[in-house]
């Protein structure tokens, strides 16, 4: 088995390859950040918390990076077990952000519409 996209995210305004991949081409590792690829590589034979938790890992390493935060090892563990955490305790907000988000959109779209200079 190959590595395989599943998607492409935005981090930072940059688009970012989300990959998975078997677990013998990660070595010991559950994720790497690979930024100068614009990469993210996860272990395929995580569970659902798993992956949550190692994506939100690797992110923070990403903009960490990308960011010259210099953020240490413990505290990308840390941010990720919080924001992991945040996520499965509060799953009615992720649904709150997303309808936030789609009305922002729709104005957007709707104000971009209407303000076009007609040529």
């Amino acid at each position: 088995m190959s590595p395989t996209t599943l998607l492409q995210i935005a981090i930072l305004a940059e688009h970012v390859d989300l990959q998975w991949l078997p677990p013998r081409l990660l070595d010991d590792a559950y994720g790497k950040c690979l930024v100068e690829n614009r990469e993210i590589q996860l272990r395929s034979s995580m569970t659902g918390l798993q992956c949550l938790d190692c994506l939100i890992h690797e992110i923070n390493h990403y903009i960490s990076e990308r960011c010259n935060l210099e953020l240490s090892e413990h505290q990308v563990h840390v941010m990720a077990m919080a924001w992991s955490e945040i996520f499965q305790s509060n799953p009615e907000m992720l649904g709150w952000i997303a309808e936030r988000t789609e009305e922002e959109d729709a104005r957007r779209i709707t104000t971009t519409r209407f303000n076009t200079p007609k040529g």
